[in-house]
Formats: C-alpha cells, sequence, structure tokens
C-alpha cells in the first residue's frame, strides 16, 4: 500500500451499495461502542460477526456488467490501524472484479489480479495463485474494461509516466482503473511478511517490509488512481503492484522505469464499499495514519 501523491486532508465518503447485492439485515445495526459487547443500541443486538456477504447469481451478473462500478473490501484507514485480519474470501471478492490489488489476510504479501486470477507476492519473494477460501483484510477491484489505450515507446520512469497520465485523464476528481504491460529496464518493488496478534503498528510495519531491486523484467503493473477526498477509504492518488510475466517478481510498486509499454485505462464513477463486519472494526477509533 502506498501513494505517490502528496496525501490531502481527508473528508468522509457516503457509501453506495449496488441494487441486487443481498446482505444480511443485521448489517445496518448500530455497533455499541467501548466493551459493552453483549449490550444492545435500539433494541438491536450486535450483529454477528461475519468474514463475508452474500452475494446472488444475480447480483454477480449485474456487477460484471457494471462498469462503472469500483469495489473496495474494507478500507485503507482499517489497515492504517492495525485491523489485518481478513474480512472477504477471494471467491467473493472475484464476484466484484477481474483485476485487483490488495492485502491478504494477516497482511501476509501484496495481492495482485488479472485476469480474474489472484495472486499472493509474498516478503520471502515466492509467488501463488490465491485459493478461493483465503481472505484479504483489504482489496480494491474492478471489472476492467478499458476507456483508451496508450502506447509508450521511449523510456520513461514511474513518477514521469504518472504525471503524463495525470494531463491525459479527463478529471483527477474521478476513479480509474489501470493496467500497464510493458519491459521495465528498473523494478522497485516490496512486499510485506505476516503477522500475528497482538498486531504492530501500520508504521511499524513498513519497517518490516522486504524490497526487491529487478532489471530487465518484462510484466504487468495493475493499479488504481483515486482523488483526495477518497483516502479514508483508498489510497490516493496512483498505486500499483506488479507482476513480472514469469510470475516469479513482484510487490507494491515503490519506482519504476518502463523502457516501452501499454497502457489500458479504465475510468468510474461510482464507488461500492463494505466494511468489515466484526467486532473489532466496530470497536476501532480508526485513528491509524499511513
Amino acid at each position: 500500500m502506498g501513494s505517490f501523491n502528496q496525501k490531502a486532508p481527508m473528508i468522509g465518503l457516503s457509501l453506495l451499495l449496488l441494487l441486487g447485492l443481498t446482505l444480511p439485515e443485521s448489517l445496518f445495526a448500530h455497533p455499541v461502542p467501548n466493551n459493552a459487547r453483549n449490550h444492545t443500541a435500539s433494541g438491536r443486538p450486535l450483529p454477528k460477526p461475519s468474514s463475508d456477504v452474500i452475494l446472488t447469481e444475480e447480483a454477480a451478473a449485474n456487477r460484471a456488467n457494471g462498469n462503472d462500478y469500483v469495489f473496495t473490501a474494507s478500507i485503507t484507514t482499517a489497515i492504517y490501524s492495525a485491523l489485518y485480519d481478513g474480512t472477504m474470501t477471494i471467491k467473493t471478492l472475484k464476484s466484484f472484479g477481474d483485476i485487483a490489488l490488495g492485502v491478504p489476510d494477516r497482511v501476509d504479501g501484496e495481492l495482485f489480479a488479472v485476469d480474474g486470477r489472484f495472486y499472493n507476492i509474498q516478503a520471502d519473494g515466492t509467488v501463488y495463485e490465491l485459493a478461493d477460501s483465503e481472505k484479504v483484510a483489504w482489496a480494491t477491484t474492478k471489472f476492467f474494461k478499458p476507456d483508451r489505450v496508450l502506447t509508450f515507446d521511449t523510456p520513461v520512469s514511474c513518477s514521469d509516466l504518472f504525471v503524463k497520465l495525470d494531463e491525459l485523464i479527463p478529471s483527477i476528481n474521478i476513479m480509474y482503473a489501470l493496467r500497464i504491460e510493458g519491459d521495465f529496464r528498473y523494478m522497485h518493488t516490496r512486499s510485506i511478511p505476516g503477522q500475528t496478534k497482538p498486531y504492530i503498528s501500520f508504521s511499524e510495519l513498513i519497517d518490516q517490509t522486504t524490497q526487491f531491486y529487478n532489471y530487465d523484467v518484462k510484466g504487468t503493473m495493475v493499479g488504481f488512481r483515486f482523488p483526495s477526498y477518497m483516502e479514508q477509504v483508498n489510497v490516493g492518488g496512483f498505486h500499483f503492484h506488479f507482476l513480472n510475466d514469469a510470475k516469479k517478481v513482484g510487490g507494491h510498486v515503490n519506482d519504476c522505469t518502463m523502457t516501452r509499454g501499454r497502457v489500458a485505462i479504465d475510468s468510474a464513477r461510482k464507488a461500492d464499499i463494505i466494511v468489515p463486519r466484526n467486532e473489532d472494526f466496530y470497536e476501532s477509533a480508526l485513528d491509524g495514519v499511513p
């Protein structure tokens, strides 16, 4: 997780839920703060902890056709607040999109997905395809249908590429999913080792990341660009993960130089977010910072 853009002040965001998504009625019960876990609010009990949502076949089909939606499981502020437990299965996440990045259960590696295949890039450098039963602590996904494709045939750094993309996109105030396929002269990535409770803070976690420096690699960067007003939910600015064609090199992108490549851009104007349904999330102050 990270961003190439400077953080702006956070503001609230109204959560949008797509029609056709079947959620347990108890999801909307108002949680009781502090340690009064067995009490009730307005006569309704606390929602029963759950790690997934119920998605009907019709709703899944609607999402596949709903090209204008970006879906986020949990929020970045939860990760920044050391809520690292997985809350949604890969199987359910696949119902919301076929391109993705995110944080696996217990922040054990970096999540990367393209063409509907989901991978975990581990801190020891190994890469494996995630099983449907495995979980994510936070992830962003979308059914990818690009609006525009750009070709770059001269070397460009990641930072310069992002500046150029900001000049080309119609607005910095909407959301974008991006897929960059190319030859990379230089690729600097990182991955986070899995954690056990009691969890350390996010700042301490970042100090534990493994850094990877690779040269002359060919592969795919998957990413999103979110406006600064969404930074309580997602990473503001550009955020990319990388996996090489041999599926042996990857992670969260810190820096790179692309020799040549193809950039596909898919814009979105609707955000769909499901927050965790468990006591840790309900009782957290959500005061973590990146």
